[in-house]
């Protein structure tokens, strides 16, 4: 994919960008300016490390930083489907060599799940889901995402050692936000219910 093609497939749309920034500088940030969702899933005190609102940029990220140093990850979210059925979105993600394997992908899907329903969208699909991408699988599950369906032979890629292709199969992906509210809501009552109980035996122990 050439550079034009990439700017006109992933920047046509709206771009979240996550950017790694110091302790220090995010212990500026109060409760008061973090941008909470009207509808979705709202930035909870566990998420407000992971989640920075990019209006923030401008007071806690110093634009000389080496980009290449705190580019975390990237994602579009746009249209999945045009008309009638445009409230479902898509997304692309991105998160660079540099920072894989310190669990940004899920920090990015936490984020989509705070910025997708505030865009207007009520759920999302992923068509094509490879089921080689077992990292992906699981955290879209892990979030509440469900399969709803399977494509067989969906895309070539490199599977064997000596570097030639095989067709595998891909996962259709769904959910829906307003679902995902719920239970991510019906999971915080939980959490605080068993602080409760935990809070209370310290008491009387």
């Amino acid at each position: 994919m050439s550079s034009d093609d990439f700017s006109a497939y992933f920047l046509s749309y709206d771009l979240i960008v996550g950017i790694l920034i110091d302790a220090s500088k995010l212990s500026r940030l109060s409760g008061d300016s973090i941008d909470v969702p009207a509808s979705g899933l709202a930035l909870t005190a566990s998420m407000v490390a992971e989640v920075l609102h990019v209006d923030e940029l401008s007071t806690t990220f110093d634009r000389s930083h080496d980009w290449e140093k705190v580019y975390a990850f990237s994602y579009y979210i746009k249209p999945n489907y045009p008309g009638r059925s445009s409230h479902l979105c898509n997304a692309g993600f991105v998160v660079p060599p540099a920072t894989r394997g310190l669990g940004l992908g899920g920090v990015a899907g936490k984020s989509f799940l705070s910025y997708a329903p505030r865009c207007g969208y009520r759920g999302s699909v992923f068509n094509l889901v490879y089921q080689t991408n077992e990292a992906s699988v699981k955290i879209w599950e892990r979030l509440g995402f469900e399969k709803v369906g399977k494509i067989p032979d969906a895309g070539r890629l490199i599977t064997r050692a000596d570097g030639k292709e095989d067709y595998v199969g891909a996962w259709i992906i769904y959910g829906d936000f307003q679902r995902l509210a719920m239970v991510d809501e019906q999971a915080q009552e939980r959490m605080a219910k068993e602080a409760c109980k935990v809070s209370s035996s310290l008491e009387t122990s």
